[in-house]
């Protein structure tokens, strides 16, 4: 089963929520903005991911500078 990622960026944390091909939610929690605690958030999932999707007024190209960086 492939999963689909959200995350709403805040400037202080961040809501992450996973969803699979049915539209069905699997997943879904606000975390601090830490990279190492997005990473192992997403880790169960990780290999399973196909898309990542980042919703941001505050923190979008610092958030997109780590995600394409190669990190997840």
């Amino acid at each position: 089963m492939s999963y689909f990622v959200g995350i709403d960026l805040h400037s202080d944390n961040s809501y992450i929520g996973v969803i699979d091909k049915k539209d069905s939610r699997v997943f879904g929690k606000k975390i601090t903005n830490d990279l190492g605690v997005i990473l192992k958030t997403l880790e169960p999932f990780q290999k399973k991911i196909e898309g990542i999707v980042v919703e941001s007024t505050y923190n979008l190209v610092l958030a997109g500078g780590r995600i394409t960086g190669g990190e997840i």
